[in-house]
């Protein structure tokens, strides 16, 4: 009778264990395969960056290349500079009232 009760209970907690076991593998799944798209994703930002990195250096060798020019491009360097403020005033502003909503 009492070997029974312990053989029950034992049945009991190693079906609990069992599926204690079970539940930690999914989540070392759901872990892995999160980590995998995180990594993919990381990934594709680096190229992103290098790109964006291209664009802005390319820029900022043809601003360069327009100041050294001449001093008649004065005016031009003026409305290029007033340009980029108005666009990052309006950018701030479009993600400020995108962030309050």
């Amino acid at each position: 009778m009492e070997e029974e009760r312990l053989e029950t209970e034992n049945r009991r907690l190693a079906d609990q264990l069992s599926n204690q076991v079970s539940h930690l593998k999914s989540l070392a799944y759901d872990i892995e395969l999160e980590t995998k798209e995180h990594n993919r994703l990381l990934g594709g930002l680096g190229w992103d960056f290098d790109g964006s990195r291209g664009i802005l250096s390319g820029s900022m060798g043809r601003v360069n290349k327009m100041i050294k020019s001449n001093k008649s491009n004065r005016r031009l360097m003026c409305y290029v500079i007033l340009g980029v403020v108005v666009l990052v005033l309006l950018g701030y502003t479009l993600a400020s009232r995108a962030t309050r909503q």
